[in-house]
């Protein structure tokens, strides 16, 4: 029996990572323990009722959310730190919103899920891309700490979604994911650009390329989706390299 509804569940979660953000912004809490405790919440949040390997991708992606938004909210000043707290909140809430949908997608089939998809394709792309922003903003890029978190992030969550696409896990495709990714993220360390324009490059190859894999996951993949992959990824290079 549960205490509290599915949708009481997220917004306590919510509202308990507003806390945890203030405290960390404070210096009193450690960006590990925020998402931690982020992660065990959503297992509760999803009823605890998956088994381990189906549920680890679950937990993961909103673990590494509350982690990047935390250093993200850590960058900014009074104002623009109530302001990116309140967004990081937001887009928690909604997170977790569409992994219930695809919770519940695992068990049977349900209209919203191929809904649900885009909607954690699209979370994914935008916070990936203000984390790398930020990254790029604070610490510059190169050989550290802070972009081997960034990728080690990116590469959890890039994982953690091709799961919950096929729900399995092929080793090519894991490895493929994990070469390529480090390739595109060490590009920015020779051809360091504007940190916007860095960003979306970086950001932008990566979920083209998660968004190639998914498709051919689901065996949807076609020439017309790799030629319109393509001419996003020519844009988003022609910006990075001569602007």
């Amino acid at each position: 029996m549960y205490i509290f509804s599915g949708r009481i569940r997220l917004i306590v979660t919510a509202l308990t990572y507003a806390v945890l953000l203030y405290l960390y912004v404070d210096g009193r809490v450690s960006v590990i323990l925020v998402g931690s405790i982020v992660g065990f919440m959503s297992a509760w949040c999803f009823g605890f009722d998956l088994k381990v390997v189906e549920i680890v991708p679950f937990l993961l992606i909103p673990s590494l959310y509350a982690a990047n938004m935390a250093y993200v909210t850590s960058i900014f000043t009074q104002y623009a730190q109530i302001v990116a707290i309140l967004t990081s909140v937001i887009g928690m809430y909604l997170l977790l919103l569409t992994l219930n949908i695809l919770n519940v997608a695992t068990v049977k089939e349900i209209p919203l899920r191929r809904p649900a998809l885009s909607s954690l394709y699209l979370h994914g792309l935008l916070s990936y891309f203000v984390y790398a922003w930020a990254v790029l903003n604070t610490s510059g890029w190169g050989i550290q700490a802070s972009v081997l978190t960034f990728w080690v992030s990116m590469c959890l969550y890039g994982l953690s979604y091709l799961f919950i696409v096929s729900h399995k896990a092929r080793l090519s495709e894991q490895i493929l994911w994990i070469v390529l990714s480090i390739e595109i993220v060490l590009i920015p360390s020779f051809f360091f650009a504007a940190a916007v324009y860095t960003a979306l490059f970086m950001v932008g190859w990566l979920f083209i390329l998660l968004g190639i894999m998914q498709h051919n996951s689901e065996k949807l993949l076609t020439k017309g989706i790799i030629r319109e992959y393509a001419s996003i990824g020519l844009m988003i290079t022609l910006l990075y390299f001569l602007l």
